[in-house]
């Protein structure tokens, strides 16, 4: 359960901006997951809600997902997709995956 790292490390960035800001409270902790970042939202969640914020000043904060889809670019010609293909128009079958892979957190609402 790689989930339980990747909470670690979002936790890490939030306590670090929280220890900057010094808020009253945190409403809403807003995360961008990457759909080709094989993480499942439901164990993630889980293990930010039951082990990373439990007993602190996140415990009680909206936990929301923007799930961000994958683009490819053709190795070749450069060609980016949105959406899912075996084969380029130019005939080339090798891809990269330039965004939608990432997990990161996009924004934490606080009260000061």
């Amino acid at each position: 359960m790689h989930e339980y790292s990747i909470a670690k490390d979002i936790g890490y960035v939030i306590f670090k901006k929280i220890n900057e800001e010094k808020p009253k409270k945190v409403n809403k902790i807003v995360i961008s997951v990457g759909e080709a970042a094989g993480v499942d939202k439901e164990f993630l969640l889980h293990s930010l809600k039951e082990h990373i914020f439990k007993n602190t000043i996140c415990e009680n904060a909206e936990i929301a997902f923007e799930i961000e889809k994958p683009k490819i670019k053709c190795r070749q010609c450069k060609t980016e997709f949105v959406e899912p293909i075996i084969k380029c128009n130019c005939g080339s079958d090798s891809f990269d995956i330039v965004s939608g892979k990432d997990i990161f957190v996009k924004s934490i609402e606080f009260e000061q």
